[in-house]
């Protein structure tokens, strides 16, 4: 029988954590519900360590990869054990919480900090002599199960390969029959043969990618069955040329995965004797000698000419999401589109991804470097100008967490309703399955109720995720400080850097503005900074969102002499001759005329700002001619200006 738990640390009930995760849920994958079946496992067990003393759980509940010991969940309870509030961390095995022998440290640091560890599928409880043993054994079977569940699974693939299985999604040109297993039974689409022979032909002529892609949208070819565009482009073009299957070859195992020291997996290129390969001579539309020589040429030609060729590209080899700041927060305000690195050919300028598809007629970039010292310089200032907290600012934090906690409550009992509804729903149909009324009807009636119930469960337990404790705000001191040595230090393109500003900054919105007299047209941006996005308990995010959040507005550019000099011109010419201005500036003369000159334009037309908005495309605007190009239809998404 397990030994009772001591008396509380804190008050008169116990505190008691018990976490819960599922690796991958989804679809054809991991149950989402299994967390909350993992739960109340756990919960059931209780009464062996509590007894009928009062107790009080709190669940930490997520998914995502038990070897990354990097989690942000992870990391939060790690802070909930350093608090030395909590009596019993109880789960239903060590490796709902981490796994690898990192799981150890976890142990030492709860027990460090007075917290009992109970892994019931493990046998391993911290006040039991020798429970370390049994901790390295459990993070040690973990391991052996991962490796060898992974070396089964791979070598059942590689097996089903050489068999004509694994086949991959079938590109255009190919017809998958349905309920096909292997590619043995896909056959060569006969209206594509001639379609396969003209594009390797103008391939061959010296066409590039682009222009093959016009050429086949103008023959409206279909694009494969599981491409995200509905029109091919460059891109699209250039993948399916490069496909082995053309000239009758398929290959596997070209990629692997490799984890670090922190549980993380990469992707990295495989040794050349993983690699398999299987000729399939019914799927060729190419001899090998043949496309081989046409694709090596068309490599030498588009050679440096984008991303991906060793030298050219300082990315290469990472991944997309691991890229430096303002990569993947900035957006276009006329269509909604990211900003993507690679505006016109410069590799330290973003340009909106929507007008390199002739979606949109913003072709104006944004330089990088500069971006990232604006944004970073506005963070800095609002903190400077951030006010320490007084009593009144801390009721209101604490009133908005407790109108947050009543809204959560209301909407976990009518979750949890329509959850006991559409279970109700489910046996019914259920049971009338059970006694032969079968039919199409009531089988789309049955995917549809567990579809919805799915969907309800999972809200449910992410409603039920987090705490509704007392918020503690730390002092406006400490959080200036907490925020200013993590990214003040920070290389300011480095990933990292990168990683935090999106906690402060998510959302950039950019827009193009011009002088008044007509010039160069440049960017604005408009952002909502979060001060507390980088603070870890989510609860205290939660509370804190609303009072430290402020919608900044920046310059991306250098404006033009005219232009920063303009009130300090105007005061001057009060009392001073124009040359007496310029001489004082260090200006020519030319230069406060023509700021004179907007001063004056300012005033008649009644702006008190010498930049206004652009808001639709103009043949006299520099760059901003997307429009022209017979590729263009403006095709914004919805809401493009949202923060």
């Amino acid at each position: 029988m397990p030994r009772k738990l001591a008396n509380p640390r804190e008050g008169n009930r116990h505190q008691i954590i018990v976490p819960s995760r599922v690796s991958n849920p989804g679809e054809g994958k991991q149950d989402e519900r299994s967390t909350r079946d993992q739960r109340e496992e756990v919960l059931r067990r209780l009464d062996e360590y509590v007894g009928d003393e009062p107790f009080e759980v709190t669940s930490k509940e997520w998914s995502g990869s038990g070897e990354f010991i990097e989690r942000r969940e992870f990391l939060e309870l790690c802070e909930m054990i350093e608090t030395e509030k909590y009596d019993l961390l109880i789960v239903e095995d060590l490796g709902r919480i981490l796994r690898r022998i990192k799981v150890y440290d976890f142990c030492e640091l709860c027990v460090e900090h007075g917290t009992r560890v109970v892994a019931l599928g493990d046998y391993v409880d911290t006040v039991e002599e020798g429970w370390q043993e049994r901790v390295i054994m459990a993070g040690m079977h973990h391991e052996r199960s991962n490796r060898d569940s992974s070396g089964r699974i791979k070598r059942g693939q590689n097996g089903r390969f050489a068999d004509g299985g694994c086949a991959a999604f079938n590109i255009a040109g190919y017809i998958k029959p349905e309920g096909a297993k292997t590619d043995k039974d896909w056959r060569k689409d006969p209206a594509w043969e001639s379609i396969y022979k003209e594009w390797f032909e103008r391939l061959e002529a010296g066409q590039w990618y682009a222009e093959i892609a016009d050429w086949l949208n103008s023959i409206n070819a279909a694009v494969g069955p599981f491409c995200r565009n509905a029109k091919w482009d460059g891109k699209m073009v250039a993948r399916v040329t490069h496909n082995h299957l053309l000239k009758g070859y398929r290959f596997r195992n070209k990629k692997m995965s490799v984890r670090d020291r922190k549980g993380k997996y990469n992707s990295e290129d495989a040794p050349p004797e993983m690699i398999k390969w299987r000729h399939v001579k019914h799927l060729a539309f190419f001899d090998p000698e043949y496309y081989d020589r046409v694709v090596n040429a068309a490599d030498s030609r588009h050679a440096n000419k984008g991303r991906g060729k060793a030298g050219s590209d300082p990315l290469r080899g990472r991944p997309k999401k691991k890229t430096r700041f303002p990569g993947q927060s900035l957006h276009c305000g006329i269509c909604g589109r990211p900003f993507v690195f690679g505006g016109h050919g410069q590799t330290d300028r973003l340009m909106c991804s929507g007008a390199r598809e002739y979606k949109c007629w913003n072709g104006v970039t944004a330089d990088a470097h500069l971006t990232s010292e604006r944004v970073l310089q506005s963070v800095l200032d609002a903190l400077q100008s951030l006010p320490e907290f007084d009593e009144q600012f801390l009721a209101m934090v604490n009133e908005e967490a407790n109108a947050a906690d009543t809204k959560r409550a209301t909407d976990i009992a009518a979750c949890e309703k329509r959850v006991a509804e559409l279970e109700r729903k489910f046996d019914n149909l259920t049971e009338a399955f059970g006694e032969g009324k079968k039919s199409d009807r009531r089988q789309a009636k049955l995917d549809s109720v567990e579809s919805d119930l799915d969907e309800e469960e999972r809200r449910l337990i992410a409603l039920g995720a987090t705490p509704s404790e007392a918020v503690v705000v730390p002092g406006a001191s400490e959080l200036r400080s907490s925020i200013h040595d993590t990214i003040s230090d920070l290389p300011i393109d480095g990933w990292d850097f990168c990683r935090e500003m999106r906690k402060l900054v998510p959302r950039i919105v950019v827009f193009p503005h011009q002088l008044l007299d007509g010039g160069k047209v440049e960017l604005r941006a408009r952002f909502k900074l979060n001060l507390a996005g980088m603070l870890t308990g989510e609860r205290l995010r939660e509370a804190l969102t609303g009072p430290l959040e402020r919608v900044v507005e920046i310059d991306l550019f250098r404006p033009p002499q005219r232009a920063a000099l303009l009130e300090e011109i105007f005061e001057l010419r009060k009392t001073m001759t124009e040359r007496a201005v310029a001489a004082k500036l260090k200006l020519t003369i030319t230069a406060t005329q023509r700021a004179a000159s907007l001063r004056r334009k300012m005033m008649t037309q009644g702006f008190a700002d010498p930049w206004i908005a652009i808001t639709e495309p103009s043949d006299s605007l520099g760059k901003l001619k997307r429009h022209r190009h017979k590729r263009y239809k403006f095709d914004p998404l919805p809401d493009p200006d949202r923060l």
